[in-house]
């Protein structure tokens, strides 16, 4: 089981586990930044709790789910290996990275804000690894279609880790992850590396067979295809009623543009072409790629932005009577500008050295369109005379785009 378990880790965190290293930097960044940043806030336990469980029960459901995990473990189930031993290696692997390389950051960041504690630390890291396991006997349970035991299973362990006491609970979780280590022995291996076939019948249907209809109609069908980016788009949205609440904290409706920047982290959106790199070459040999998908691509994604910036626009015009057709131009522009940077980044940049989705979800580059936005943000704030150079900037864009897709046409 241990060489198991040792293929599948550096398949995930690398041969010399470079990822790792590069994670427990990106915690001491994100440690550093949060000190300098926020002041110590109060967090409840069972919050602080409940958002590590959700945060980690995502990232590990999104790695089980990989085709590519699946076809590790299909590769593996060929060798003469147990199937139980397969699963509980695949299952701990996949446990290891969750927390390693997306947990550890989230745990680091709300114990700067919260105040370090070691229970707390110690309490985290186990409570992250026993919903990882649940998480994947929660899974194989979907898989055999029972419904209730799967329910029940959440229920039960949610309860046990949000219910137990400060100093009981690292006991309980320890033996709930032995009761989970036997349950995912009993584990079909077939049933976890099953292709989803029935979901590419059913994306296929709901985005037609591509050989007519406009590509911008593909994507709004795409979109209610995957339900990450409803559920992304939604998040933003509270996002937006949440900032919209800080405003006057932060200096009033000129910290604005601080909002409409923040919201323009909209992931799966901007990853179209990298989460598919089949899509991705063949559009590559397409005529007019930049006419015909690039610019209807960019229009997609200003549409998804809207949806957020106008629901904080309208929260900041509710509680704000002075804020009006000023603050208006400015989201629109931070809307167009965030669009047209994030159709250029994928365009020309596509991720495509990835080795399981979750990886493209949590990549350094969907941070750089926000933090040029951010700064874009500080100079409207400082000057507003900058909304209207960022005006200029967008005409002459929209010019340069024209005469390429002129060009393409000729």
């Amino acid at each position: 089981m241990y060489e198991t378990f040792t293929v599948f880790l550096k398949k995930l965190l690398g041969k010399r586990w470079e990822r790792a290293g590069r994670s427990f930097l990106y915690c001491g960044i994100g440690v550093t930044a949060t000190y300098a940043v926020w002041g110590s806030i109060v967090i409840r336990e069972e919050i602080f709790y409940l958002i590590l469980l959700v945060f980690s029960a995502g990232v590990m459901w999104k790695a089980l789910s990989s085709e590519e995990n699946r076809v590790d473990l299909r590769g593996v189930l060929m060798l003469p290996v147990p199937g139980s031993k397969a699963v509980r290696a695949f299952a701990a692997a996949l446990a290891v990275y969750t927390v390693v390389t997306k947990t550890a950051f989230l745990l680091t960041v709300l114990l700067a804000v919260s105040g370090f504690e070691p229970w707390k630390l110690v309490n985290g890291l186990i409570c992250a690894f026993q919903v990882c396991f649940c998480t994947a006997a929660g899974y194989w349970l979907l898989c055999k279609k029972r419904f209730p035991a799967a329910a029940v299973l959440a229920a039960g362990e949610g309860f046990l880790v949000l219910g137990a006491g400060k100093y009981s609970r690292m006991f309980l979780v320890l033996a709930s992850m032995g009761v989970l280590a036997v349950l995912l022995g009993r584990a079909d291996p077939c049933l976890l590396c099953r292709s989803r076939t029935g979901a590419a019948k059913r994306v296929g249907s709901l985005t037609g067979d591509g050989k007519k209809g406009n590509v911008l109609r593909y994507l709004f069908r795409y979109m209610a295809s995957h339900g990450n980016y409803m559920v992304n788009t939604l998040a933003l949205c509270g996002l937006g009623l949440m900032f919209s609440f800080f405003i006057p904290k932060m200096g009033g409706i000129s910290m604005m543009p601080m909002g409409f920047a923040l919201l323009s982290l909209n992931t799966p959106v901007s990853i179209l072409l990298s989460s598919d790199r089949r899509l991705c070459r063949g559009i590559r040999m397409l005529p007019g790629q930049i006419g015909r998908f690039a610019v209807p691509y960019g229009i997609f994604i200003a549409c998804n932005l809207l949806v957020p910036e106008s629901v904080f626009f309208l929260s900041c015009a509710v509680q704000f009577p002075e804020v009006g057709m000023g603050e208006a131009f400015t989201a629109l522009l931070f809307i167009l500008h965030s669009a047209l940077l994030l159709t250029a980044l994928e365009w020309k940049f596509p991720l495509t050295k990835w080795k399981i989705e979750s990886d493209l979800y949590h990549y350094p580059r969907k941070y750089c369109v926000p933090v040029i936005m951010l700064l874009c943000a500080v100079l409207v704030s400082t000057w507003p005379v900058m909304s209207y150079v960022m005006l200029g900037l967008l005409a002459g864009e929209a010019g340069w785009l024209a005469v390429k897709v002129r060009g393409e046409r000729i």
